[in-house]
């Protein structure tokens, strides 16, 4: 199986789920316990990799409400593409970001594939693609990099949401504070913001996440029962990066809870 969706793999047997990567398993348990997750699916290194991006595509394609570079409700229909490693790897490449998407100066998009590119020759010529190419061949060179390395991790195709505009935000969170264990959930975020653009912000552009209740009241409670709701399904304290785009909170990354 070199081609699996969210949805697919959630429906499998729990044993076969021992087998992923921390990241990509936790993907998975979001489909399988119902939380709301982005569709996606995971690409292994097996064969021969333009055949497998192309089936990753064809797949992906089934999954998302309109054509890649379209717009739907508002927003372009675009993809992320990034690795799951059952381990960090300091050599790593950054994800890409919001491939499909057909702005022809987003900065964001050209920034992070800038970034790629010294790692992933070929990465910048992405955006002079027609959408599902660039997709298509984001995927070729991720799990080129993945076969070069011997890394055995699938690579993650999932469809984008933005942290960007009015009632939006990205942030991170734990179920339970790790540290002492209280019954409340902990976490940061900021407004306006993509997810990487978050990671990489500075202490003072981001904000407790009690505060989101003021900023945006009904994503914020919606958050919070989401946490709740996944605490309870895991039995354990589970660190999770969110997106509230334009009101409508997701979950796009679920693992254990641990100190930073």
């Amino acid at each position: 199986m070199s081609v699996a969706t969210f949805r697919e793999l959630a429906r499998a047997a729990p044993g076969r789920l021992a087998d992923l990567e921390p990241k990509a398993r936790g993907l998975v348990e979001l489909a399988r316990w119902g939380l709301p997750v982005p569709d996606g699916l995971l690409v292994w290194p097996d064969g021969d990799v333009v055949e497998v991006a192309r089936r990753a595509v064809d797949v992906f394609r089934s999954q998302i409400p309109a054509p890649l570079g379209t717009l739907h409700e508002g927003r372009p229909v675009a993809a992320t593409v990034r690795f799951a490693c059952k381990r960090h790897r300091p050599d790593l490449p950054p994800s890409f970001l919001a491939l499909g998407a057909t702005a022809p100066h987003d900065q964001d998009r050209d920034l992070r594939l800038a970034r790629l590119e010294a790692d992933l020759p070929g990465a910048l010529k992405l955006r002079e693609l027609p959408p599902e190419a660039g997709v298509r061949s984001a995927v070729t060179l991720a799990l080129a990099w993945c076969r070069r390395r011997g890394e055995a991790s699938p690579v993650v195709v999932q469809r984008m949401v933005f942290g960007r505009g009015a009632g939006s935000a990205a942030g991170m969170a734990y179920t339970r504070p790790p540290e002492v264990g209280l019954p409340a959930p902990y976490g940061r975020f900021r407004l306006d913001a993509e997810g990487w653009r978050y990671a990489e912000s500075g202490p003072e552009d981001k904000r407790d996440l009690g505060e989101l209740a003021e900023a945006l009241p009904e994503a914020a409670a919606a958050l919070l029962e989401l946490l709740d709701a996944l605490h309870t399904a895991a039995g354990q304290t589970r660190y999770v990066e969110f997106v509230v785009d334009r009101g409508r909170v997701f979950l796009v990354q679920n693992t254990r809870g641990r100190l930073p």
